[in-house]
This record gives C-alpha cells, structure tokens and sequence, in this order.
C-alpha cells in the first residue's frame, strides 16, 4: 500500500504547474519629458553656458537623466561639446557621453583652433574647481596652434575644465605639414 501511495503523490506532485514566471519589472517612466531644449546658464550676469538638446528625461526623485542630442557651448571657454546621447546624475553631476562625441574649439582666431573626436567620454562635475572629463576610448585631435597645424591621436585623455590642461596616453603626434 505504502509504494502505491507514494505513486500517488509523485504523480500529484509532478502535474502541479509551476505558477507562471512574473515578468521583469519595467524600468521607470521619466518624471519629466522635455523637446527642444535650450538651457541658458549666467554667472556673475555673464552667459556661461549654452545647452542644447532635442530630448532630455529627467527622473526628479533620483536626478537620474538622459539626453539625445546633446550640444554644450562653454561660452567663457570657446569649447564646444556634442554627444548624440547622454546619462548621468544632476545630484552627483556625472554624466557619460557616448555614439560620438565631437569636442571643438570656437576660438575667434582661426588660426588657433581644433576638433576632438571620440567614441564615448565621462565627465565628473565634482572632480576639480569646475570638472574633469576623461576617456578611455581612442580620441583623435586635429587642429592649428599659432597657424600650424597639428594632430594628435592617443588611446585616453583627462583635460581639467578650469586648469586647461590636457593630458593624453600612448600619444602619437604630428606638427606642421602633413
């Protein structure tokens, strides 16, 4: 009797079904949506900073933000950076910019200006009196210093916004004609 109640609960066991698996929870709607943005940014009365974005999302509870089609005009610098998307944090001032990023000079004189290009870079707001960006993708930068041309290829960078100071790893570089 006993094997025969042992079938028994074996079979009930095994033609239970198992409840169905629950799906992942979806990732959080954005709290704010934004198209066409134009963000003016003054100090001291004196524009600073200009950004532009097509699209931003804005989580309000976690600073949490994404943006596509990102242009920043450092206005007291003559920089110019664009990124068609970028993430990061308003709280932490973190940001990943990435699919490209182009960082120019707007220099007046054109004959002292450059265009950066790379895959991806971060920049942290806190890092240094007004931010540190850094790279470990492959940067490329052509330009002209003086009227001379130059360009420069390496596999990272870190340029410290206030200093003005750049620093490249496993350089190769080029001045004057090609």
């Amino acid at each position: 009797m006993r094997p025969l109640r042992f079938i028994a609960c074996l079979t009930l066991a095994l033609s239970c079904e198992r409840p169905p698996a629950q799906p992942p929870p979806a990732a959080p709607r954005p709290e704010l949506v934004f198209e066409g943005v134009t963000l003016r940014v003054y100090r001291h009365g004196a524009a600073h900073l200009l950004v532009r974005s097509s699209r931003v999302e804005l989580m309000r509870s976690s600073g949490a933000l994404t943006a596509q089609n990102a242009r920043f005009d450092f206005r007291l610098d003559a920089i110019t950076l664009q990124a068609p998307a970028l993430t990061g944090n308003l709280d932490s001032l973190a940001f990943d910019a990435s699919g490209g990023v182009t960082i120019a000079s707007s220099d007046p004189d054109p004959g002292s200006r450059f265009v950066a290009t790379t895959p991806a870079a971060h920049f942290e707001g806190k890092e240094g009196a007004r931010g540190v960006a850094t790279g470990v993708a492959p940067i490329a930068v052509r330009g002209q210093q003086g009227g001379r041309p130059f360009s420069l290829d390496a596999q990272g960078f870190r340029f410290d916004l206030e200093a003005q100071h750049a620093s490249f790893d496993v350089v190769r570089s080029r001045v004057g004609a090609p």
